[in-house]
Parts: C-alpha cells; structure tokens; sequence
C-alpha cells in the first residue's frame, strides 16, 4: 500500500544554540576561500570596538528577529534584508549578540572573492566532479543512504503518519550523501552511537548549517584530516603498486589524495567549502519538493505511477532507471523555478 505525503503545520524558530564567546581582539582582513592563501592582516583592534546593535541585557538582538515588519512578516524571514541594514549603518564588519552567541558578520564581497589558487585547486577537482562516467560509480553508495532514511522514516514516523522534524532527517541524509562522495567515508548520521570524533562532526554540522562559527570550522577541518589520514593508510599500498588512476570510478578523495600538486590542507579545505552548499541545495530542494507533492496530490499520484511503472518494489534507482522518468526530473526542476537556492 502506498504511503502519500501530507501538509502538516511546522514550528519556525525552535532553539538558539549556545556557544563559547568570542576572542578578544579581532582583526580585518582579507580572507580568501578555501583557506588557500595567506591571510593579510591589516589593523587590529580590540573586540569591544567592532561596531553593531547593543541588544538588550541576556537576550541581545533576539527581539529583532521576532518583531512584525508589517503584512505578519518576522524580521527572522527577512534575513538578507535586516543583514543589509546592519551593513548600511555599522559598516561592511559589524557583530551582533543573540542570547550568549556572539556573531560577525562580513559583507564586502571583495573580503572573500576567489583568487587564482582558488581556480587552480577548483579545476583539479572538476577532472573528477564532472565527469559523468565517474558520478554513475555513486549510485550504490548514494543507494545505500537513502535506504537509512528510509529506514529512519519508518521508526520515528508516528501512527498519524506525521514524521516529526523532517528537516533535519533530510539534512543527516544530504550530509551522509555528500560526504560519501566527498570523503569516502560514513557520517553515521543515522546511528544510534556514532564515534566520538563523528559525533563531534555532525553537532557541529548541524550548528554550521544554521549559522557559522569558527569553532566548529575547527572540528570540521579536524574530521576532515583525520578521514585523509585514515584514507591514506587504506590507499598507502595501492600508491606503492600504480595502481590508482585517474579514470578509476567513485574515489574522489583518493583521486586528490593521490595527486602530487594539492596539499593535504588544501584537500580538507576545499572538501569543507564544497560540503555546505551541497547539503543546503539538496536538502533544502527536497523538503520544497516533499511540500509542493504534498499540496498537490494529484501530481504526487502521478510521479508515483512513474516510478513504480520504472522500479520493481525494493529495487535501487540507477543512472539507467533515473533517465526513464522525466516526470520526476520535471518535478525537481518546478520546485527550483518556484522555489531556487541561493
């Protein structure tokens, strides 16, 4: 019997999350993506003098988040508009206090624009992202994620059928799915135990994704060497032998592990900077599309019938199968038109 999605009413705003503060002293600078190039230190003065809103005792700038704009709109669903403001009045540095969570915000483009080393290392990581005989090698992998989330559905899915807090069972499935391909490695997202280093990895995820703070940049970028040095003693011996090449399927970071004009640092780097977006644009594009399924059952009747006019009841999608439903890649592509990611 077929399960069909249904709109349920969702809790914006749930938690703030805490977090240690802030150095005392803070520098401007010139940052470069990817941390592939020297940081320049211009000036540096003390962290009390970086101007932004006051807030008020205990709750900081909360309250401006929450109040009516006008028309029922909250000022935390105009973000890029309220960030605008701040910039207009404080400069392109200013921070911000929100409970015990300090934030800086940059917003000078020319801060973070790629530079040529960003280009370099970019174009060693397109020989493997964009080949597409290479991304079929994903299938299985990627096949054997979402076979846990729907696992994961099916044990916390309550007997109205609701699945509370979908959202972030779609972020732990777009976050093992990338990182699989990314790092060669599972998460353990969906783990009752995960390791501790993984544990580490995914709180600090799920805090990145909402919100950036550089202590968890340091976690990340600590898992991420850890699973290079782990990979490199998988591969030591094949390296010994000639026997990884680059046509080889499915093994990005062994690819970059194994060629000779990018550093460890620039691999874990570059693999961090890729990790975010990715799971913003496939989770966010998928929740779009679970809801709009959900508006229209009609259309969700007919996607259904293609796929399992495709697919045999338990059988894996493919690269093959998936090219036999242009329905569902109609459907992906409406939800972009209707709702992008930026």
């Amino acid at each position: 019997m077929a399960s069909w999605l249904a709109v349920h009413p969702s809790r914006a705003f749930r938690s703030v999350y805490k977090g240690k503060q802030p150095l005392k002293i803070w520098k401007q600078i010139v940052l470069c993506s990817g941390h592939t190039q020297t940081v320049q230190e211009t000036s540096a003065k003390s962290f009390d003098e970086m101007p932004g809103p006051k807030g008020l005792p205990l709750i900081g700038t909360f309250l401006d988040y929450t109040k009516d704009l006008g028309g029922g709109v909250r000022g935390y669903q105009r973000m890029h508009e309220m960030q605008q403001q701040r910039a207009q009045q404080y400069g392109p540095i200013f921070r911000e206090k929100i409970f015990d969570r300090q934030t800086v915000t940059i917003s000078n483009p020319n801060d973070v624009e790629n530079g040529e080393e960003w280009f370099r290392i970019r174009r060693i990581l397109n020989m493997k992202m964009l080949m597409p005989k290479v991304t079929e090698g994903y299938a299985e992998p990627l096949n054997d994620v979402a076979s846990d989330l729907v696992a994961q559905i099916k044990a916390i899915r309550g007997t109205d059928g609701i699945i509370p807090r979908v959202e972030d069972e779609l972020f732990k499935w777009s976050l093992e799915s990338v990182g699989t391909v990314l790092f060669e490695t599972r998460f353990g997202s969906f783990n009752k135990s995960p390791s501790l280093e993984a544990a580490k990895f995914l709180d600090s995820a799920h805090r990145l994704f909402r919100m950036a703070f550089y202590d968890d940049l340091d976690i990340l970028h600590n898992f991420g060497d850890m699973c290079i040095k782990k990979k490199m003693s998988e591969i030591q011996a094949r390296l010994d032998k000639g026997d990884i090449r680059e046509e080889d399927a499915a093994e990005f970071l062994t690819f970059l592990i194994s060629r000779e004009d990018i550093s460890f640092k620039e691999i874990t780097s570059n693999l961090i900077e890729l990790l975010f977006p990715a799971i913003e644009t496939t989770s966010f594009t998928t929740l779009w599309t679970l809801y709009s399924l959900a508006r229209n059952p009609d259309v969700q009747k007919q996607l259904h019938d293609e796929v399992t006019s495709v697919l045999k009841p338990g059988e894996h999608a493919t690269p093959a199968a998936l090219q036999k439903m242009p329905f569902l890649r109609g459907c992906v592509k409406e939800t972009l038109r209707y709702h992008g990611c930026l």
